[in-house]
């Protein structure tokens, strides 16, 4: 079995979060993204181009695909988790990225289906959500001090 190897690697200020999990996507990855950046550090599990999981901080690695935590369906507790991180790393200009590829691509494991996991458009449009959302408050809150 051959060793995880660096596929992709670069800054954030040359490019953006965003177009690097678009990248991952499109090119149906398995690996894992690392990300350091002042907003934090962390990393993304990738599978087939999707989202499985992710770790922010040394924290605990949580799968998308759990049954459930205390009450709350697992799987939207997890995606809000993922969200968040990627919405906190949206706005940086600055830290560096490593996409370490996996060994073994999954391929037909599913059957045709769809991998598990989040889709990458998915999740960059509930980010795109929420930073318009923040900039409609701020133009909202600037707009009440001027008046």
């Amino acid at each position: 079995m051959e060793p995880s190897h660096v596929c992709l690697n670069g800054s954030l200020a040359d490019l953006a979060i965003q177009d690097v999990l678009q990248i991952l996507a499109l090119g149906g990855k398995t690996g894992h993204l690392s990300l350091e950046t002042p907003a934090g550090a962390g990393a993304l599990v990738f599978r087939q181009g999707r989202v499985v999981a992710s770790v922010e901080n040394g924290g605990p690695l949580l799968p998308s695909r759990v049954a459930s935590f205390a009450g709350f369906e697992g799987e939207a507790l997890v995606r809000e988790r993922i969200t968040s991180f990627v919405h906190r790393l949206a706005r940086c200009r600055r830290g560096e990225f490593t996409f370490k590829a996996s060994a073994i691509q999954a391929g037909a494991a599913t059957g045709g289906a769809p991998a598990p996991g989040i889709d990458v458009i998915d999740l960059l449009i509930d980010v795109a959500w929420r930073l318009e959302g923040e900039t409609r408050e701020k133009t909202s809150a600037t707009s009440r001090d001027v008046a």
